[in-house]
């Protein structure tokens, strides 16, 4: 109930892959709503684009971690 009316505020969005066997939360001991994760497969990052003929869902998540909710850091978490 707290998380919920309080919103987000995390400092950290980390873009991770989408393997299941990594939890962003665990390997960072994060409690919930500490961490703002974008994940995807191999944890991808693509270039700027200016359009909206393709998907950007991705760039718009961090678009929204940073301009939307204000986070200090940003983590690419990468492992194989």
């Amino acid at each position: 109930r707290k998380l919920a009316s309080d919103g987000q505020s995390p400092k950290v969005a980390m873009i991770a892959c989408s393997d299941s066997r990594v939890d962003p939360s665990i390997l960072m001991e994060a409690t919930p709503g500490q961490l703002f994760v974008i994940r995807n497969v191999a944890n991808l990052v693509p270039p700027f684009q200016n359009d909206t003929s393709t998907y950007h869902g991705t760039s718009a998540a961090l678009e929204f971690a940073i301009t939307g909710i204000c986070v200090e850091h940003v983590i690419v978490l990468g492992h194989s």
